[in-house]
C-alpha cells in the first residue's frame, strides 16, 4: 500500500480507524495534521477519534483548530459540545450545541434551495414558463 502520498496517508489512516486501530489511526491524523495544519475533516475526526480514546479536554483542541479551518460547519461545534458534555461543562455544551443546530438547520435549508432550483432547472422548459406567456 502507498502511505508516501498525501492520499496514501489519508487512506491508510482510514483504513486504521475502520479496523478499530484508534491508537494507530490517532498517531496517522496527527502525522498528517502537522502536514495539514488548516485540514478541518482532519481536525474533526482527529476530535472524534480522541473523544472514542475518552480525551475530551484534547478534543476541544482538534475541534478548535476545526472551528479556526471553518467556523460555519455545524460538525466540529457537535464534536465540541459533546467533549464539553463528557467534561460536565453544560453551559459550553449547551452553547457549542445550539450553534451546530443553528450552523446544520442553514446547511439543510441551502442544501434544499440548491435541490429545489435544480428541479426547476431540469424541468422542460414549456412547464416552467408562467401560465398565459
Amino acid at each position: 500500500m502507498d502511505t508516501t502520498g498525501r492520499d496514501g496517508q489519508w487512506k491508510t489512516a482510514l483504513e486504521l480507524l475502520m479496523a478499530g486501530r484508534l491508537e494507530d489511526a490517532l498517531a496517522c491524523y496527527e502525522k498528517l495534521a502537522r502536514q495539514h495544519p488548516a485540514e478541518y475533516d482532519l481536525w474533526c475526526t482527529h476530535g472524534s477519534l480522541l473523544l472514542a480514546l475518552d480525551r475530551p479536554h484534547a478534543a476541544i483542541d482538534s475541534y478548535d483548530r476545526a472551528i479556526a479551518a471553518d467556523a460555519e460547519r455545524a460538525g466540529a461545534w457537535s464534536g465540541m459540545a459533546e467533549a464539553f458534555a463528557r467534561l460536565d461543562q453544560g453551559d459550553e455544551a449547551l452553547a457549542c450545541a445550539r450553534r451546530a443546530l443553528t450552523l446544520a438547520r442553514a446547511q439543510e435549508s441551502a442544501a434544499g434551495s440548491l435541490g429545489a432550483a435544480g428541479e426547476t432547472l431540469a424541468a422542460p422548459r414549456a412547464a416552467r414558463a408562467p401560465e398565459g406567456a
